[in-house]
């Protein structure tokens, strides 16, 4: 009778807590929790009696805890769970490690998934308890590091009277060179009449189609499909052998029965299925409304995606091309007004875009390769100018606008109109006005006001080769081929082996040929012609990689048929093209498989299925009679949340590992890599636990990998930042690190050396070594060195210089994924496009930014503001982009460097108007870092946000920002931990002026773009905009990113 009171007493929620409690007490010592009925077999009993157990006045617990102790297996769990309730202060944890300390201590698993997450106070108490358990808490650890974060689909669960696929479906699909699984199904070539049969018999299995393609060039009555399907049990219908007339209207949704259009394709041939294709299903909310494009040539197509854009209909889901009865490609789409905004690439190679997932791809039709008139955009834009109000007409950027395209469409007269006018009423024409004028004067045969027009273009223009391409045809206008000729070898000798400038003397080349061919001059249009398609092939040959653009180029329009032309042109973007569409949509990812055969392209998709991949589209071309397949494959990203949260565990777990003395799984994980995070989270839990700094020094005395040193070294100064070390052994970190601060070549290793000795107190030792290298030169092969000059009035040498190898090419910019992005996803235009970038040279820069103290050695009476700047060693702020050129060159000259290598011209005042010299990438003087050269040694190595991860819970060691900075300033330079370089504080504390303006690069662009002299403005005008990098200490958390970045006039 006792017990049914208890249980009563223990099941009713009225009751008093601390009554349940006891209740839970006694009938643990007086029933078996294995007896059927028992209070202690229902799991809800050991939850409550946890958490009532960490709310008891802790002099009790020892008490509960010795009186529960029968029940320990079942009260463990429970309260490991409660251990991370984020709302427990930290007495209620000490308390729970208490009792698990007893409760948990042959149990290896909870013990170290408690102590992972533990405060130093549950430390204390959780890992003495190891020791015991050393073997199988060194199997959890290890377990702990290989974990990785998979992407989750989050699916419904399959509806249990889905039957499975019939046998004979699945054996179809295979035959198909496809497969089946529980959630999706593919294959790449199938009859469509068999095709057709299959997906209806998958329907009560609940499969439906999302992609039906033929392969491109499949004319017959039973042409050869791909088709992708996935199981989420969606209503859906096919039509096919659909007319044009019975499709959706741009401006009509697309809705059939309750469904929505899916997917459309033409299929050729005579046969009963032959019309298009269509493909319906279940909208994914009552809001849903789609659209539809079909059979219309790119400017068509183009001008319909804006109508619709306009009218919500933002986000493209499909793309579909099919030959065209005139001739070149026609192109479908299905657009819904649910979803990111997307972006369409109507030629596009099958290479992947960085940054932007893709929704779909499509093969272009096979044939003779056809170039579309790129004239025909400006005669589209003068219907567009035509149809603006009378006001609008008055705009200069209108006016602009209109002569440009009535100069491209022949109509010299018009555009001279529009030019004069602008040349009367803007106080000081654009260039791009004078460029034109000068062309348009030309072009009418007024060479005197031409000649004056183009001397004018010469003052105000910094671009070599737009004047160059202006005087080119100046002299061909004038039937002076000698003078045409001559102006084109000068600019080739100019740079001769940048890709960039031999495609721009090709542009001019072709245009000398246009000129000629309208003068009737027959022989001077063929040489002009072929030195354009040779000059084009030099640049190709340099590097140049731009086929979209050359396509697109309205320079080459009148060499679109010549033959050694689109041969180059062929090169560039081979046939078997594609179209792709792209989305702003941060949750998922693509990757493309790209082969030749069905068996290459099936043993690649499979492997991608095992992590989490799923097909989303296929599209089959052919390539010199070789068939070509994409598949276009998806996955959900795995969120920034989950990566760090695993990074932290995965931290902690290291750092047990090397307070065991048990670290041959930690080493490899001190290398550097892409993604840093567990790396840096490792490192600065070493400030709070003591290690075996003989351990660490023998290691760091062996390490070959250079990153791995640099780590070594890193700890080695947290454990001094954490005042973890004994006299002895700061004497010996001391000794180590300061051998290696002067001997070590790697200026990531040399950077830590003089971090970790500062944290050492070793500031002498720092300034003895500084001064021992300050020689202007590297010494015996070091990849640092510290300038002989510019060191300041606070002693210990000149600058130190991170010598950059960048002769490979890096990812700048930001996925659309990355928090605190710019603009978001959906940026426009987007700042921070994700790219390829090629900067291929070798690079000196600071290592610390510019200091007071320094910045007065050349300027001595300017005036930085003190409130920011408190001491000598602290960042110079005021600075103007033209004093920070104007120092650069004072650096140059007081390191002795020859007047001739220095990169702004010596001799002139700097402020508007100042120039930069001819090839200043090429010199060996001092200047401002181009954009891409700070972004690629701001990252080093690196693909996160940051260069030490993403999460901003470690930003205040890295970067003195808004949240850290207080009513304080700056920091001394060298004060926060340097990136893997050795560049310190490249985020916050000041921002850093870079050499050239801001570009913005195509969310379009597969090529890679160079870090070249083209992209700087030689002459700088107070109306140029300049980039600044890295934020500043008044700077928020989202603008301390690696591709975060401000312009500035």
């Amino acid at each position: 009778e006792l017990i049914n009171c208890l249980r009563q007493t223990l099941q009713s929620e009225t009751e008093l807590p601390q009554r349940r409690l006891h209740a839970a007490c006694l009938l643990g010592a007086w029933e078996s929790s294995d007896k059927e009925g028992a209070a202690w077999s229902d799991p809800a009993t050991a939850t409550l009696v946890a958490k009532e157990l960490v709310v008891q006045n802790p002099i009790l617990t020892s008490q509960y805890r010795d009186v529960l102790r029968s029940q320990s297996e079942l009260l463990k769990g429970p309260l490991a769970d409660l251990f991370f309730d984020p709302g427990l202060d930290g007495t209620s944890r000490q308390v729970i490690a208490g009792l698990l300390a007893d409760y948990a201590k042959e149990d290896a698993a909870t013990l170290v998934r408690v102590l992972l997450n533990a405060e130093p106070g549950v430390d204390r108490t959780i890992f003495p308890m190891l020791d015991p358990l050393r073997d199988q808490v060194v199997v959890h650890l290890e377990d702990i590091l290989k974990k990785t974060v998979n992407p989750e689909w989050g699916d419904a669960d399959v509806v249990s009277s889905w039957p499975g696929p019939p046998a004979e479906v699945r054996a179809g699909i295979e035959a198909a060179h496809g497969l089946i699984r529980d959630r999706i199904a593919f294959c790449l070539e199938i009859p469509l009449s068999r095709l057709l049969s299959i997906s209806e018999s998958l329907r009560a299995s609940g499969y439906r189609p999302i992609r039906l393609r033929p392969h491109t060039g499949a004319v017959t009555d039973d042409p050869k499909m791909a088709a992708v399907w996935i199981r989420d049990g969606r209503r859906w219908a096919i039509s096919a052998g659909v007319k044009a007339d019975d499709l959706p209207k741009p401006g009509i949704d697309a809705e059939r029965d309750g469904l929505l259009l899916e997917d459309l394709s033409w299929i050729s041939g005579t046969g009963a299925q032959a019309g298009w294709l269509t493909l319906w299903c279940e909208g994914l909310t009552s809001e849903e409304r789609r659209r539809c494009i079909y059979a219309a040539k790119s400017g068509q197509f183009e001008d319909l995606q804006k109508q619709l854009a306009a009218e919500e209909f933002k986000f493209q889901r499909t793309i579909f091309a099919a030959d065209s009865v005139a001739g070149g490609s026609e192109y479908s789409a299905v657009f819904s007004n649910i979803g990111p905004s997307s972006q369409t690439v109507l030629v596009w190679g099958g290479e992947e875009l960085h940054g932007r997932p893709q929704c779909d791809l499509t093969a272009l039709p096979t044939g003779p390769l056809t170039l579309a008139d790129p004239r025909e955009s400006f005669r589209e834009q003068l219907v567009e100018i035509q149809a603006l109000s009378a006001e609008q007409l008055e705009r200069p950027a209108i006016r602009l606008k209109r002569a440009v395209a009535l100069y491209w469409t022949d109509q010299p007269e018009q555009a001279l109109a529009d030019l004069d006018w602008l040349t009367a009423n803007l106080s000081t024409p654009s260039a791009e006005v004078v460029q034109y004028r000068a062309l348009v004067l030309a072009q009418l045969q007024r060479p005197d006001e031409a000649g004056k027009s183009l001397t004018l273009l010469r003052g105000v223009s910094d671009d070599q080769l737009t004047v160059a391409y202006v005087s080119i045809l100046f002299a061909a206008w004038k039937r002076d081929v000698a003078s045409a000729v001559s102006e084109l070898d000068a600019f080739v000798g100019l740079n001769p082996q940048d890709e960039d400038s031999l495609y721009g003397a090709a542009r001019s080349a072709a245009q000398a040929a246009r000129v000629f061919n309208r003068l009737g001059m027959s022989a001077e249009t063929v040489e002009f012609e072929n030195r354009a398609v040779e000059l084009l092939q030099r640049a190709v040959d340099a590097g140049f990689s731009k086929g979209a653009e050359l396509r697109r180029s309205v320079d080459f329009a009148e060499l679109h048929q010549n033959a050694r032309f689109l041969t180059q042109v062929q090169q560039l973007v081979p046939a078997g093209s594609f179209s792709g569409v792209w989305s702003a949509d941060p949750l998922f990812e693509t990757r493309i498989v790209q082969a030749s055969t069905t068996e290459a392209a099936m043993q690649q998709v499979q492997l991608l299925l095992e992590s989490a991949w799923r097909p989303l589209s296929i599209a089959v071309a052919s390539q010199n009679s070789t068939p070509i397949y994409l598949v276009l494959l998806q996955r959900p990203l795995v969120s920034e949340s989950q990566l760090e949260s695993l990074a932290l565990q995965q931290a902690a777990a290291a750092t047990v590992l090397l307070r065991l003395r048990v670290p041959a799984s930690v080493w490899p994980m001190l290398r550097d890599s892409s993604g840093p995070r567990v790396r840096s989270y490792l490192l600065d839990q070493l400030r709070s636990h003591g290690l075996d700094t003989a351990t660490l020094l023998a290691r760091l005395s062996s390490e070959e990998d250079v990153g791995s040193r640099r780590s070594l070294v890193q700890a080695l100064g947290e454990q001094a930042a954490g005042n973890l070390l004994t006299a002895a052994e700061k004497t010996a970190a001391i000794a180590e690190l300061g051998a290696r601060f002067s001997s070590d070549p790697d200026p990531g290793v040399h950077g830590m050396c003089e971090w970790s000795l500062r944290q050492l107190g070793a500031d002498e030792q720092i300034r003895q070594i500084r001064s021992e290298f300050s020689k202007g030169a590297t010494v015996g092969g070091r990849r640092w060195y510290v300038t002989k000059s510019g060191g300041g009035d606070e002693g210990g040498g000149g600058i130190s210089m991170s010598i950059i190898d960048a002769e490979t090419e890096f990812l700048m910019g930001s996925p659309i994924a990355e928090a605190g992005r710019y603009g978001g996803a959906d940026s426009r235009p987007d700042q921070e496009q994700l790219h390829r970038r090629g900067i291929k040279r070798t690079f000196a820069i600071g290592m610390q930014e510019i200091t007071v103290g320094q910045f007065q050695q050349f300027l001595r009476n300017h005036a930085s503001n003190r409130r920011y700047s408190e001491t000598d060693d602290a960042p110079v702020n005021t600075v103007t982009w033209y004093d920070a050129a104007h120092y650069c060159n004072w650096l140059s000259r007081s390191e002795g460097l020859p007047e001739d290598q220095w990169c702004y011209e010596p001799q002139q005042v700097f402020a508007s108007g100042m120039k930069m010299r001819p090839k200043c990438l090429e010199l060996e003087g001092y200047r401002l870092p181009t954009e891409a050269e700070w972004e690629f040694a701001c990252r080093s190595g690196t693909l996160t946000s940051r260069f030490y991860g993403s999460g901003e819970s470690l930003l205040s060691q890295y970067a003195r920002y808004a949240r850290n900075s207080g009513e304080g300033g700056m920091v001394p330079v060298g004060t926060l931990r340097p990136n893997g370089f050795g560049l310190f504080e490249m985020y916050g504390n000041a921002m850093e002026w870079c050499q050239n303006p801001p570009l913005l690069v195509g969310s379009s662009v597969v090529e890679l773009v160079g870090d070249t002299e083209s992209m700087l403005s030689r002459t700088i005008l107070d109306t140029t905009t300049r980039t600044a990098r890295g934020g500043a200490f008044n700077s928020f958390g989202s603008g301390i990113r690696s591709a975060s970045r401000v312009s500035f006039p």
